[in-house]
């Protein structure tokens, strides 16, 4: 963590407009994690080395220290359209669907997806845009890479969805091997977020985490 810079946050797989904010977040994490006891220093430094384990023992709920926390934003914004000179309200709502992993309640990894899409009194019905991205990682040994972000609105439900790889390695090294991927999902319609959820998939197993 001391040495934790802009250039190693992009390097983890942190998106670059949130890569200053995590470049901050970087010293309160090490002080954390430095106020643990020595034994749990231990323990949190087992578990980095073991992401398939961490994803394990999150679903399974096996271990108090590590936890999936999952966090729901929404807004709504007002547009005017003037369409064929006939002025009608038009609505478009902004959703969101955040997997934070955290270790001895220190936050480690954070994937978050936003869904922006119009909607009338029934339905969603136009998809604007989706943002898939990692906005914390301060695994060393993990990094992560984006393989797609998409969006639409199926039978007025608007479904939006991001993909990570994410590749374990040996720090400095530059050498590494992919194990698996991160998949967040986010859906809403008219009245909102319907809800979402954080799958992974290993080279051992499958596991989908739910709201």
């Amino acid at each position: 963590m001391e040495n934790y810079d802009i250039e190693e946050a992009l390097r983890l797989g942190i998106d670059e407009a949130y890569v200053e904010e995590a470049v901050e977040e970087a010293d309160k994490v090490l002080e954390q994690f430095l106020a643990l006891e020595r034994n749990e220093q231990n323990s949190f430094l087992r578990l980095m080395r073991t992401p398939e384990q961490i994803f394990k023992k999150a679903e399974n709920k096996e271990d108090p220290d590590v936890t999936w926390e999952m966090k729901e934003i929404e807004t709504i914004d007002y547009e005017t359209d003037f369409s064929f000179g006939i002025m009608s309200s038009l609505s478009a709502r902004t959703i969101s669907h955040t997997g934070t992993l955290t270790l001895l309640g220190i936050t480690w990894t954070r994937y978050k997806i936003d869904g922006r899409y119009r909607y009338s009194n029934f339905s969603a019905s136009t998809h604007l845009w989706t943002n898939a991205y990692v906005d914390r990682n301060y695994n060393p040994t993990v990094t992560h890479t984006k393989q797609r972000e998409e969006g639409e609105i199926t039978q007025g439900v608007y479904y939006g969805e991001g993909k990570f790889s994410y590749k374990i390695g040996v720090i400095g090294t530059g050498w590494g091997a992919t194990i698996g991927d991160v998949t967040i999902r986010v859906r809403g319609n008219h009245n909102g977020k319907q809800g979402g959820d954080l799958h992974y998939k290993s080279l051992l197993k499958t596991s989908v985490i739910n709201s």
